[in-house]
C-alpha cells in the first residue's frame, strides 16, 4: 500500500517577518500563577516581613523588586540578567500593576541592599509565612537535612575550596538544607562557605528550623545521611525526646560486631537482603546506641567469590526508634527523596547560580529561590490531583505556562487570548480551578 503524504510539493513557502504584533506574550500560562500568587498573598507577606526598605518615592518598591525575582523563578529564568527579555511583558506588568518591570541592572542593585544576616532573616520570616499554606494541616514534620556543593567560578566572598564531588579543588558554597519528608517543602536553608563541614551549625540550624515552624507543627522524626553522625548531634536529639534515624559509615569494626547477630531475610527474590540489630558503641560516642544493619547481594552472583562475605554490600543506620528492622530501613530510604527534592531546586530553581560577589546578597537569592521552590509545591499538588502523574517545575511550565497569548482589550475589560491550539486546554482550566477556585 502506497502512503499519501500531505506535504504540499515545490519550494518552503517564503515567510516575511515583521515584529509588529502588539501585546503578545510566550507566558500565556503566567496569568494561571499570578492569580495564584495573589491567593497566597505574596506581595502583601513581602512587604510586611522584609526589613529591606527603600526611598518612599522609588518607582519599584522592595516588595514590588522582590516578587519580579519569585515570579521570574518560577517562570524558569535561569540568571538575573535574563529578566531583561521580559521588561515589557505586557502581562507581567499588567497583572503586576507596572508600567515595565525593573531593570535587571536594578534588581542586582537591590539585591545587593540585604547585606547583613539580620536582612536577610526577614526572608526566612517570609518563607515562614509561606511555609503556613505549603504544609497545610498536618500536624508534625519529618525533617530530613541534607547539604549540597555550589561549584564558584569568580572571586564570590565566601568561597572556599572543600568537599567538591565534581570539581575537586575548585572553590564552592555548601549550602545546609532540610526539607519536610511529607509535603516536600524546603523548611530552611543556610548559606556556608565551601570549606565547612557538612553537621557544622546542625544544632543552631535545627532550632531555628523549629521555630519557623506553623503554629501547632511539631517535629516528629529527622533522617540524615552519615554526613551528620557523631556523638553531639545524636545527644542533642535524644535530649529532645526526638526520634531519628542517621546513616553510619561501614567500618571492619561494626562489620566484626554485625557477626555475632542473628540475620533475618526479609526478600528472597532477584536480590537477597537481610537485616539484624543490636546495641553498638563506635569509638566516638559515649554510649551504646541502637545500630540496624542491612545486608544485600544478587541470589545468582555473575562472579563466583571464595568467601560468601564478599558478595553482600552492606548499610548501617543509627536510631533511638525501636520499630523493626524492616521499617527501620524502608522509613530511611524515604529520605533519598531529599536528594530529589534538591535536583528540583537545582535544575528548576537554578540554586546553584550565584549571582553577585557578595556573600549575604547571594545568601538572599538563595532563600528567594527557595520561596519559589515552595510556592510552585502548591501548582504541584494541584497538578498532581487534576492532571494525574508526578510533574517537575519545568514540566509544568512547559505544559501550562509557556502558552503564546495576545492581550486584548474587550470594553472595558482585558482579554487574554491563548493559543487556541492548546492540546491542554481542559487541564488547563481544571488546574487554574483546582489553586485558585475560579475560571
Amino acid at each position: 500500500m502506497q502512503v499519501q503524504h500531505t506535504r504540499r510539493k515545490g519550494p518552503a513557502a517564503r515567510v516575511i517577518e515583521e515584529f509588529s504584533l502588539p501585546r503578545a506574550t510566550m507566558f500565556g500560562g503566567a496569568n494561571l500563577l499570578l492569580d495564584y500568587l495573589e491567593a497566597v498573598g505574596l506581595r502583601r507577606i513581602l512587604d510586611e516581613c522584609v526589613s529591606v526598605h527603600k526611598r518612599p518615592d522609588s518607582a519599584y518598591s522592595m516588595a514590588d523588586v522582590l516578587t519580579v525575582l519569585v515570579v521570574g523563578w518560577m517562570l524558569g529564568l535561569e540568571r538575573i540578567f535574563h529578566f531583561q527579555d521580559i521588561e515589557r511583558d505586557p502581562l507581567l506588568t499588567l497583572k503586576l500593576g507596572l508600567n515595565k518591570l525593573p531593570d535587571h541592572t536594578l534588581l542586582y542593585k537591590d539585591l545587593a541592599r540585604f547585606d547583613s544576616p539580620e536582612k536577610v532573616n526577614s526572608l526566612k520570616e517570609t518563607n515562614r509565612r509561606i511555609l503556613s499554606r505549603v504544609l497545610g494541616r498536618g500536624d508534625h514534620v519529618i525533617l530530613d537535612f541534607d547539604s549540597t556543593v555550589e561549584t564558584l567560578y569568580g572571586e564570590q566572598e565566601g568561597a572556599e575550596v572543600g568537599y567538591n564531588p565534581d570539581r575537586h579543588g575548585r572553590p564552592s558554597y555548601h549550602p545546609l538544607l532540610v526539607f519536610d519528608g511529607r509535603s516536600r517543602a524546603c523548611l530552611n536553608a543556610a548559606l556556608r562557605p565551601g570549606d565547612a563541614h557538612t553537621a557544622e551549625g546542625f544544632i543552631a540550624f535545627y532550632e531555628h528550623t523549629v521555630s519557623m515552624l506553623p503554629p501547632g507543627v511539631k517535629v516528629g522524626y529527622v533522617r540524615m545521611d552519615k554526613g551528620f553522625a557523631g556523638e553531639d548531634i545524636y545527644r542533642f536529639l535524644e535530649g529532645k525526646e526526638v526520634g531519628y534515624v542517621g546513616k553510619v559509615k561501614v567500618t571492619e569494626r561494626l562489620l566484626s560486631w554485625g557477626r555475632t547477630l542473628d540475620w533475618r531475610r526479609i526478600e528472597d527474590g532477584e536480590w537477597v537482603i537481610e537485616v539484624a540489630s543490636g546495641e553498638y558503641c563506635a569509638t566516638t560516642w559515649r554510649k551504646s546506641r541502637r545500630v540496624v544493619l542491612v545486608r544485600k547481594r544478587l541470589a545468582e552472583p555473575e562472579e563466583n567469590v571464595l568467601l560468601e562475605e564478599l558478595l553482600w554490600d552492606h548499610d548501617a543506620m543509627v536510631t533511638n526508634l525501636d520499630w523493626d528492622e524492616e521499617d527501620i530501613w524502608r522509613f530511611y530510604n524515604q529520605r533519598c527523596a531529599a536528594e530529589n527534592y534538591i535536583k528540583e531546586a537545582k535544575h528548576g530553581f537554578f540554586i546553584g547560580d550565584v549571582p553577585t560577589a557578595e556573600f549575604y546578597p547571594n545568601y538572599a537569592d538563595l532563600l528567594l529561590k527557595v520561596m519559589a521552590y515552595n510556592l510552585s509545591l502548591g501548582l504541584k499538588a494541584a497538578a498532581e490531583r487534576e492532571v494525574q502523574g508526578h510533574r517537575t517545575m519545568a514540566t509544568l511550565r512547559r505544559l501550562f505556562l509557556q502558552i503564546p497569548a495576545v492581550l486584548v482589550r474587550r470594553g472595558r475589560s482585558w482579554v487574554l487570548r491563548l493559543w487556541r491550539e492548546s492540546p491542554r486546554q481542559q487541564e488547563y482550566r481544571r488546574l487554574r480551578i483546582a489553586i485558585c477556585g475560579a475560571t
